[in-house]
Formats: C-alpha cells, structure tokens, sequence
C-alpha cells in the first residue's frame, strides 16, 4: 500500500505539467514546460529560466519528499500510491468538464466535487504551502489511525526515519517537526479508509456541503491566451473578501482556470457578498430558508475570454508563487 520504488516525487503531477506543457503530443521524457523565476515581486518582474523550456519529468517534484521509511532492496514507504490514484483522474475529470461546457451539457456536482478534491489534494501536499496546510487542516496531525496496520505505518514517521535532504527543509523554510507533523496530516488525509471512503474524501464532500455552505465555481476558459501555472498550485483570493469567505483559483490547462468561492450560508453572508441585496434583506426581513429557496446554493460560472479575469489571475499566480511558475508560452497577460 505505501511501498514502492519512487525516489523523485512530484507535488504537482506530471498529468497536469503536461496539460500545460509546450508541446503534450511528445513523449513524456521530452515534454518541456517553460519556467520563469520571480525577480522582483511587487514590480512583477521575472527571468526566464531556460529558453528551450524545462523537462516536465523532474520538475516539481524533490527526493525522499513524502518517504518514511527506506529498505535495504532500495525501495521506500510514502504516499505515491494514494496520490497516483487521483492524479489518474485529473485530466479526465479535466477535460470531462470543459467539454461538457463546449457542448452547453448540464456539469452534476460530484463531478465539480472531483476536480475540487483533486485541487485541493495539490494544496495538501504541496511543500510550498505546508504552514498554509498546518493553519488550515493541522489537528489531523494530531490524531493516530485506529486500524492495526496502518497505526503501525503511521508510528514510522518521526525524525530518524525521514529522508528528505536537509537542504530542501532549508529551501522550504521549515523546521523537522512542521514538516513531520505536514506528512502525519497528509497520512490521516490520504490514506486512512472509513467505512464510507477515505478520510479526506469525507472532509472535502463535508467541506462542499450545499445544505450548509454557498458555493460559487467559475471556469474560466481562452481560445488563445494563456493561464499560469504556479508552484505553490493555486491563487488565494481570500485576503480580498470577507473573513470568512474561502476562495481559491487552480490552473486547469494552459487555456482555462477554474476559481473556487465558498462561505457559510448565513444572512450575513450573502449580504457581504451581494450588498445590493443588503436593503431588501434588511427592509423584509428575510430569513436564510427564504432566501435559499429562491437561489441556489451551488452556481457555475462559465466565462469565454475574460481577459480582466485572466490577467488578474496571472497577476496573482506571479505575485503568489513561492520562487517559479510555468507556462506553455512566453507570452501571457498580466496587469502591467
């Protein structure tokens, strides 16, 4: 379950590298994908990193990232497996999408649920992101798998036994014990089986709940232009909303993102997010019941050539990035 021989392991998968690659028709060990390193952050400055592009096979990714234990025959215990299985999905859950909107066909919410689940796993285990993570899932670190087997894999993971370099901890920023109790999170996330699916799974369709929540997904797609690709996987657009709101934006391929808004269904709330609603609320003193029966809970939003909302995604994949981001062009939008 947790054995394999996989020593280089990627945070964001060689499937969607190549959604966004230069030219996805080659072979997977000459797909390149061009990579610019940050210069100046606030001045949106930048340098590409190599003219021809960087191979997809080895970029991010780092040895030993998620390993707990290595054996004498070379092989290793880490979450390879548990990733492989979403990471499987995401184009066609990807592509399932944006077809069904080419084609103006009905999208269910458990196919939104999926492509979420599949973003949001990239949040979980990107190494750029592990305070961010520990902030926002830290006390399943906290917690032990009560099934015997996986209890006994789960005790593994502890100073002696990790193998990343030292070097990454230092270029991550982050001290053993953070990056230990980061890999028991993704442990109890990932791979700890309920009787109605894995724990994560469960958390998520919980996290998505429409009874409870307002759930505004928006995909954003180009003809020609082209949508950023972050190391850190995804945008936070939550700093510009209200405290409560949850909003984030995923790359999607090189032509289409998708942006991700949730908050509490509560009057206040929507009043917050729709304040041209505030005096009618206020004035017929709606309840929630009222106004949920009139709207509904969960909305797609479906944009064609946006190009205000690209170049304010591209903004922020720059501006949020912890060091790199990719891209398929050298040309791209920005608000420059």
């Amino acid at each position: 379950m947790f054995n394999n021989e996989t020593r280089n392991q990627h945070f964001i998968s060689q499937v969607e590298q190549k959604l966004n690659c230069i030219d996805p028709t080659l072979p997977r060990e000459r797909r390149r994908i061009y990579k610019f390193k940050i210069d100046d952050r606030e001045e949106l400055t930048f340098n590409l990193v190599n003219p021809l592009g960087v191979k997809i096979e080895k970029n991010l990714s780092f040895n030993d990232l998620y390993t707990f234990d290595v054996f004498s025959d070379r092989t290793r215990n880490n979450f390879e497996a548990f990733f492989g299985k979403y990471e499987d999905k995401i184009e066609e859950f990807t592509n399932n999408i944006l077809d069904k909107i080419a084609k103006n066909e009905a999208i269910t919410i458990e196919e939104i649920k999926d492509l979420v689940f599949c973003k949001m796993m990239n949040f979980i285990r990107n190494p750029f992101c592990i305070e961010k993570c520990l902030n926002t899932f830290g006390e399943l670190s906290t917690v032990s798998p009560t099934d015997t087997h996986a209890l006994r894999e789960f005790q593994k993971i502890k100073k002696e036994n990790i193998h990343v370099s030292p070097d990454v901890l230092s270029q991550l920023n982050i001290t053993e014990d953070k990056y230990i109790q980061w890999l028991k999170i993704i442990f109890i996330f990932f791979s700890v089986k309920m009787p109605k699916g894995y724990l994560g799974e469960l958390i998520i369709d919980a996290w998505l709940d429409i009874n409870k929540k307002r759930i505004y997904v928006g995909v954003h797609s180009y003809d020609q232009e082209i949508c950023l690709l972050s190391d850190r996987s995804f945008v936070d657009y939550g700093p510009a909303l209200p405290k409560e709101f949850f909003c984030f934006a995923f790359n999607l391929n090189k032509n289409s993102f998708l942006s991700f808004m949730l908050f509490e269904n509560t009057l206040e709330n929507i009043k917050l997010f729709c304040p041209d609603l505030a005096p009618a609320i206020d004035s017929r003193n709606m309840t929630i019941d009222e106004i949920s029966d009139h709207k509904p809970r969960i909305e797609l939003l479906v944009s064609k050539n946006n190009i205000e909302a690209l170049r304010g995604y591209n903004t922020q994949v720059v501006y949020q990035c912890h060091i790199h981001f990719f891209s398929a062009s050298t040309s791209f939008l920005l608000n420059n």
